[in-house]
């Protein structure tokens, strides 16, 4: 992996000071490497145990921190139990396993789904991934659809005041 961080299996766990140390770790790109279709994205297994281990000589000190739902994130890192926030921060799961949702525009949501639907069939290569709160478009098939894209996302929240654009690698994000 080219511009990658460290792999979290290569990390010297013994050199951390226990009770001055929390890890909060990005999923896609960190732990897991990125794929053109998200639901394709594995944790490798080297980096499971590196999470186990790191948790437990933390006491507990990791959390995970993704635009992915939470249900994805539970998944990919079954059997960890870790707290989370998913979408980015419109899903948590405390330490103690307790969701919390923040309120969200469905009504904008729905408007801004319906319209990114008919620009992702319009362009093939776009893949629109709906989530809890949010809607991704993927062009990392077609980079050199990077501006339509953000035009579509730009035009949605502009009809849509209750969402928020974020822009990630190779992925445009709409939120509530």
């Amino acid at each position: 992996m080219a511009s990658m961080p460290l792999p979290l299996s290569d990390f010297d766990i013994s050199a951390l000071d226990a009770k001055n140390t929390a890890f909060f770790l990005d999923f896609d790109g960190t732990l897991a490497d990125f794929s053109d279709d998200p639901a394709k994205v594995a944790l490798p297994p080297v980096e499971k145990q590196s999470l186990a281990r790191l948790k437990q000589a933390t006491g507990s000190a990791v959390a995970i921190v993704s635009g992915r739902p939470i249900s994805d994130l539970e998944r990919l890192v079954a059997p960890l139990e870790l707290p989370m926030a998913g979408v980015h921060g419109l899903e948590r799961k405390t330490a103690r396993g307790e969701m919390l949702r923040m309120p969200l525009d469905e009504a904008g949501l729905q408007k801004a789904r319906n319209r990114l639907r008919t620009f992702s069939l319009g362009h093939a290569g776009i893949l629109m991934e709906e989530k809890p709160g949010s809607i991704a478009l993927h062009y990392r098939k077609r980079p050199e659809l990077e501006t339509p894209c953000m035009a579509a996302a730009r035009a949605v929240v502009g009809e849509n005041p209750g969402l928020k654009l974020l822009h990630g690698k190779m992925v445009i994000e709409i939120k509530a």
